[in-house]
């Protein structure tokens, strides 16, 4: 309870920061904090039952190593960061990487705690630019200094988040320019020797003309 309470704590102030407020974006993140636990709490290796027993050589139950493995990775999901999250679970940066390099499942683990930081991410990041928040509007009021008395409030709308997730769903129409490709002869790599072959020999002739008494102009290239 104390790590769900930990993540919870962590998300609210996460979505603070990110300037998205209200219930919904609260809702949000919930759900996808909520979703990753159900994960966790289906994987065997973090839900070790009262009769698993140390493996040899080992001073620590499984069921002590599992609550720091589930504490760090629902911090992890929380923060994205590997440390931090790792001394709130209790933990360190060095024990994670062990798990994370002998434990095939913790690894994958890792990675879906990481994926679902991004999701919420994506989802305050819809929730500021489709619904935006309120900001206070500072005025004068009576017997008050202009701008020290709050007169109301403006709601505003993140429009460069809103660009970048029309962008990335869909590219084809908000794509900030086409892309150019280049090639050579039959599709191949542009070739740049002949390039530069023909530069250096119109630049000898220029310097043959110039050169050459009473000449004052300079003959196109037939192959121009």
């Amino acid at each position: 309870m104390a790590d769900m309470d930990s993540g919870r704590r962590r998300t609210e102030s996460l979505i603070a920061h990110a300037g998205a407020r209200g219930p919904a974006a609260i809702a949000a993140t919930e759900a996808v904090q909520e979703v990753l636990r159900e994960i966790l709490d289906s994987i065997p290796e973090l839900n070790p039952g009262p009769e698993a027993k140390a493996p040899h050589g080992s001073n620590f139950r499984p069921q002590y190593i599992a609550a720091r493995q589930k504490s760090y990775l629902l911090n992890l999901a929380a923060s994205s960061y590997i440390q931090r999250s790792a001394l709130a679970a209790g933990t360190s940066g060095v024990v994670v990487r062990r798990w994370r390099d002998t434990l095939p499942w913790f690894a994958e683990m890792e990675n879906l705690a990481l994926a679902a930081y991004a999701e919420r991410l994506e989802a305050i990041a819809d929730l500021r630019a489709i619904e935006g928040w309120e900001e206070p509007v500072f005025g004068r009021d009576e017997g008050q200094h202009a701008g020290t008395v709050q007169v109301g409030t403006v709601r505003k709308y993140d429009h460069g988040l809103l660009m970048f997730r029309l962008k990335a769903l869909l590219p084809d129409k908000y794509a900030d320019r086409k892309k150019t490709e280049l090639t050579g002869k039959d599709g191949g790599p542009v070739q740049l020797q002949p390039v530069i072959d023909t530069l250096r020999d119109r630049l000898d002739r220029m310097r043959s003309l110039r050169e050459t008494p009473g000449t004052t102009s300079v003959t196109p290239d037939p192959e121009q």
